[in-house]
């Protein structure tokens, strides 16, 4: 198997923990222990990976050539690193454990929890979708599934883009009421919700590679 269908696999597994996240109740260290289940194992496969690409000594003529430690980084485990040390941290520090004084936990968890499961899908499908005008990417251009994201593509940015405008207005409506802590929560609202609508017309209007 190719290192890059086995990093979209691990990211694919990664979305669906942060899917099956949203279940548990606010504050839970249940966040941290199911990650980490996720986390170790793929942890470990991918240095095992990493090993194999670094591991110097002759090989025989018939044996497949190993794919080198830049290659692989390059290949998929870059990616992965990178994802899963946002997550790392995400789940460590961030607001899986609620704080005493805010009544937005309950949103900012979620908000979390999305943020991870949109990192491990857009991982998982840049993997299988390859550069542009890679021949031997997994999903080829022009495929069925390519016609089938695209138009999931455009769903999810008109989804974002609604959330965006429901954050913005939520931070308008409460901003005269609140104060301290809420007050802050509210001017990431304002701030925040403008940007995800950017995002999601982006999403929703930009054009694929493959002219759809």
């Amino acid at each position: 198997m190719r290192p890059r269908i086995s990093f979209a696999i691990l990211l694919a597994f990664g979305a669906a923990t942060h899917l099956a996240l949203f279940v548990l109740p606010p504050g839970s260290r249940g966040y941290l222990a199911l990650y980490l289940v996720w986390l170790l194992p793929s942890a470990a496969y991918a240095w095992l990976l990493w090993a194999r690409s670094s591991a110097p000594g002759p090989r025989p003529a018939r044996e497949r050539p190993r794919t080198s430690s830049s290659a692989l980084w390059m290949d998929g485990l870059g990616l992965f690193v990178g994802i899963a040390t946002v997550g790392l941290l995400i789940h460590l520090f961030g607001p899986y454990n609620p704080h005493p004084i805010s009544r937005s936990h309950r949103w900012t968890q979620g908000s979390a929890m999305s943020l991870m499961f949109i990192l491990c899908t857009a991982g998982c499908w840049g993997l299988l979708r390859g550069a542009p005008g890679d021949t031997e990417a997994p999903i080829p251009d022009g495929s069925r599934l390519v016609r089938a994201g695209g138009w999931l593509r455009r769903l999810a940015g008109v989804g974002i883009g609604c959330w965006g405008a429901w954050l913005l207005v939520l931070g308008l409506r409460h901003w005269q009421q609140s104060d301290g802590i809420d007050r802050l929560m509210n001017l990431m609202f304002v701030v925040g919700g403008p940007l995800f609508l950017l995002l999601g017309l982006t999403f929703a209007l930009r054009r694929g590679r493959s002219g759809g």
